[in-house]
């Protein structure tokens, strides 16, 4: 299955930004090695799980964990894969290995939906979330609490192993302060944190944030969920309000039962999970990645609507020396390119070249140009010598010309665009004339 998906890792992504999440069902997927080859062919960029508050253990590579450890009892509410901590990852994979007797579904939501409901519905809770953000508290053990949702000790949490490393290792790292309790556990407030962001590939706004899943799932011998997530300004939340949108989120899910074998691929930005209760046995790994691979190196994760001391979206999106247009598929296109129409052959790819050189990532062809052979070389040659880091880093578009139009003769005009440009795909194909 690895080498399907890297073959098909770009329509992949695409559906999973398009519709929050994608099933691959009755793939040979047999064992977690399988499925951390397949995840490994999604060309993705390696993220860390620092910060996550799930107790998980390693089972291959470093890539691939046992799902949150919690007891089947505990129900696991909707969030965004680790949304409380600074870096969190850009894609989130499961593998059923084994379904369990019963329950254990992972349902789904989309994020604006949960948005566009609060800011209907409750415009206070929505105003005081872009103004103030959130503050998550949680007290961690000093080991792995396997009982606990929430149990990731701050050994594992961050990687060290005695309170010294701990002092050293917290400063900076999103937390506003931290207290040793007197057995050994430690007391954490994050600093302020946005709770309602855009994504800056559509523009829509998201309930990107773990506020309901820690109000009413962040319980345990240590913590009072209740008292898991204040406002950025300390004031409680509304508990008749977190109560109707913890409701709102349940009922417009999205599940199906698992089946042995199965992949779900989630973009984390788009899609919130859950967990629901079980009966062993049931066992299903995750596999957390970030952006992908040469594709997002200077797009922004998310853009936070005000609030939490961040600026507002619109002086948030620009991180690139050129702008650029979301389209309605989700993908960025740089508005600057360079227009190939009339350069000389023998100067083509030098002129790719120099132009990637100097910052331009757009690059206008057309099979009527002549000259999409040598684009195709100065893009190989611009990989060889570092200018770009792969082909994901540039937009191709290409056209076809007018006496080509016929259903039939399409396919043959992008097969010849492809051959002559060395790429196994464009960005842009637009009918010329």
């Amino acid at each position: 299955m690895d080498a399907w998906v890297a073959a098909h890792k770009e329509t992949l992504l695409q559906l999973s930004l398009s519709h929050g999440a994608v099933l691959l069902r009755g793939f040979p997927v047999p064992d977690a090695e399988a499925f951390g080859r397949s995840c490994e062919g999604l060309d993705l960029a390696m993220t860390t799980m620092e910060g996550s508050a799930a107790p998980r253990t390693n089972i291959y590579k470093d890539i691939v964990f046992t799902s949150n450890e919690a007891p089947p009892s505990e129900k696991i509410p909707f969030h965004h894969e680790m949304a409380q901590t600074a870096h969190p990852p850009n894609y989130v994979l499961f593998f059923c290995e084994t379904p369990a007797a019963t329950g254990g579904e992972t349902p789904i939501i989309l994020s604006e939906e949960v948005a566009e409901y609060l800011e209907v519905n409750h415009p206070g809770l929505a105003n005081d979330l872009e103004t103030h953000g959130v503050k998550y508290q949680r007290t961690m053990p000093a080991d792995d609490d396997p009982e606990s949702p929430i149990g990731k000790g701050w050994r594992s949490t961050f990687n060290v192993q005695t309170e010294e490393e701990l002092e050293m290792a917290i400063q900076g790292s999103g937390y506003e302060s931290w207290e040793w309790q007197p057995n050994g556990d430690l007391k954490t407030v994050t600093v302020a944190q946005p709770s309602l962001a855009f994504d800056p590939r559509t523009g829509r706004t998201l309930f990107f944030n773990a506020v309901v899943a820690a109000y009413v799932g962040w319980e345990d011998s240590r913590n009072d969920p209740k008292k898991s997530v204040v406002l950025g300004n300390g004031v409680a939340l509304d508990d008749a309000v977190m109560m109707d949108v913890d409701r709102f989120m349940t009922e417009r899910r999205v599940a199906f039962p698992w089946e042995a074998n199965d992949v779900l691929l989630i973009d984390n930005r788009v899609a919130m999970h859950s967990r629901n209760t079980f009966e062993r046995p049931r066992r299903v790994l995750a596999s957390l990645w970030g952006a992908r691979a040469g594709r997002q190196p200077s797009i922004p994760y998310l853009n936070v609507r005000g609030g939490a001391g961040s600026a507002d979206s619109a002086d948030d999106v620009a991180t690139d020396p050129y702008a650029e247009l979301v389209l309605r598929s989700g993908d960025r296109m740089p508005t600057v390119g360079l227009g190939l129409w009339k350069v000389p052959n023998d100067a083509t790819a030098d002129t790719v070249v120099n132009a990637l050189k100097l910052g331009y990532r757009h690059l206008d062809c057309a099979c009527d140009y002549g000259n999409e052979a040598e684009v195709g070389e100065g893009i190989k040659r611009a990989i060889a010598e570092g200018v770009i880091g792969s082909r994901g880093d540039i937009w191709v578009t290409s056209k076809l010309w007018n006496t080509y139009h016929a259903a039939e003769h399409v396919p043959m005009a992008m097969e010849k665009s492809l051959e002559d440009l060395g790429l196994d795909y464009v960005d842009l194909y637009l009918i010329h004339f």
